[in-house]
């Protein structure tokens, strides 16, 4: 009979037949495509052995072989990438507990748990400071599973008030808390909610600055992952662990790199683990890596689900049909399309001409140069008063453009991934799509500037563009069509030619 010893990070199997270790590699086993990248390094080696042969020296000759070399390393390197295995000396993350029992269960074979988690006690006594309005039914269904599973990812709809569910549980459970999140400006953001409810005594954002220098931190505190991968690979992240009993990780779709997964064996003291995210369902090869950081979905609430029960704005979907151009190239094709289209630029000034003068757009943008710059300009040379932000512009610079925003000081905004995912850009009425894509977590979370209430806000209007007779833009406009009507059901689709 298998037993599968469980900790907090890993799940050790012992007593297993060949066939059986064999049947559960196979199932935590996945293989990443790097068809292209090792096309294009088959390719520049190819081209150097032939250099080798019409050089004119040794020297020469010695350095394309070298090169040669060094080309045929990197293809192997990337061969080594190329199949994931969670599976390694007979143990697996225990956020794959739950699809390795069903998987034995399913084939049949026997086995017997040992779990060794200890439940931690309250450490902290946690007390509002603002006590909170009465939560949504979907808060307390949440929370209460929060509690009760102590592991797991909850995908829940932009505006859903993620942060005052994460305070809610933190409270609760009253134990020490490293809260990760993706950004600086979402670490600032969620320490200004949380300090609101719980008090500026118990929470804090934290440097690597900080950790290294062994300083005493806050119950409650808050650092971005990159600063968490840091402090890994200088091994200084145990300070910031340390007594830490509920890690939380803020858009935890980003938890699918490596940096990320590399934490797992420092987690292993760590026995209560939540994930927070609007866009959980990633569409490549990462779902298993985030299943194995945590565990399995606790709980939805879904956007549509949200404007059914007028949580969030109600869309409509205007199409804006034009001729496109077809390059057999992707990046070719899309900035033919997207970048500097004189049918493109004069849409968005129809649809500025036709709205009315009082509603905000917001126009999201992929290349800054090839793109918001060109739509920035044409449409000062029109005569409309509008504001551009990019990576290009200062956090405070940022910051102040989109507060003036959601005042309706500024009513035209042309902004890049700077206005990303939790920004709290409220004030929307009209989104123009002027990126592309296909990302479901990059197109949700674009949207989830245009769903959030507002007063005086009946509908959110996004504008998409369908560029006829191309082979990526059509196929990527399909896509995006199919996440949107799945994910926020639009109230009506228009159709522009």
């Amino acid at each position: 009979m298998i037993k599968l010893s469980v900790s907090n990070s890993f799940v050790k199997c012992s007593d297993l037949s060949e066939k059986e270790r064999a049947s559960v590699k196979a199932l935590l086993t996945y293989k990443v495509d790097f068809g292209a990248e090792k096309l294009r390094l088959v390719f520049k080696m190819k081209a150097m052995q032939r250099k080798v042969q019409f050089c004119k020296s040794a020297k020469q000759a010695g350095f394309f072989k070298a090169m040669v070399q060094r080309t045929y390393q990197e293809i192997e390197d990337i061969k080594k990438k190329e199949i994931v295995c969670w599976f390694r000396d007979d143990a697996f993350p225990t956020g794959h507990l739950e699809l390795v029992k069903n998987y034995l269960s399913k084939k049949e074979y026997e086995f017997v748990l040992d779990d060794l988690r200890i439940v931690p006690k309250k450490t902290h006594i946690y007390k509002w400071v603002n006590q909170p309005e009465e939560l949504r039914y979907y808060q307390k269904e949440i929370i209460a599973k929060c509690l009760a599973e102590s592991r797991g990812v909850i995908e829940s709809a932009v505006s859903s008030g993620k942060t005052l569910m994460m305070t809610c549980v933190i409270k609760e459970m009253g134990v020490k808390t490293l809260l990760v999140v993706p950004s600086s400006a979402l670490s600032k953001q969620i320490y200004d909610e949380v300090s609101n409810y719980l008090g500026k005594h118990v929470v804090e954002i934290v440097d690597t600055k900080k950790v290294r220098a062994k300083a005493e931190l806050k119950p409650i505190r808050i650092i971005t992952i990159q600063s968490l991968a840091s402090l890994n690979k200088t091994k200084d992240i145990g300070h910031i662990l340390k007594g830490v009993d509920c890690v939380m990780g803020d858009e935890f779709h980003h938890w699918g790199s490596k940096s990320a997964t590399d934490l797992l064996p420092h987690l292993d003291s760590v026995y209560s683990r939540i994930g927070w995210t609007g866009t959980f369902m990633r569409n490549d090869s990462s779902l298993l890596d985030l299943y194995g950081i945590l565990s399995n979905v606790l709980h939805r609430y879904p956007a549509h689900q949200g404007v059914k029960d007028g949580f969030l704005t109600p869309i409509i979907k205007v199409n804006h049909e034009l001729s496109g151009t077809l390059k057999l190239n992707y990046q070719k094709e899309y900035d033919e399309n997207y970048c500097g289209n004189p049918d493109m630029l004069e849409i968005i000034k129809k649809i500025l001409f036709e709205m009315a003068k009082d509603k905000q757009v917001l126009i999201l943008i992929n290349k800054k140069d090839k793109s918001g710059n060109i739509i920035y300009k044409f449409l000062q040379a029109e005569g409309f008063k509008c504001s551009y932000i990019s990576g290009d512009n200062s956090k405070e610079e940022i910051n102040d453009t989109i507060k003036k925003f959601n005042a309706k000081k500024i009513n035209i905004l042309i902004g890049s991934s700077v206005i990303g995912e939790g920004v709290n850009v409220r004030s929307t009425d009209h989104l123009i799509l002027a990126q592309g894509g296909k990302s479901e977590i990059a197109i949700v979370q674009a949207i989830g500037r245009l769903v959030r209430l507002y007063e005086g806000k009946e509908f959110g209007y996004l504008h998409d563009f369908c560029f006829q007779n191309t082979k990526y833009m059509l196929k990527h406009y399909n896509m995006r069509t199919e996440i949107i009507k799945r994910v926020f059901n639009p109230e009506k689709e228009i159709s522009c030619v």
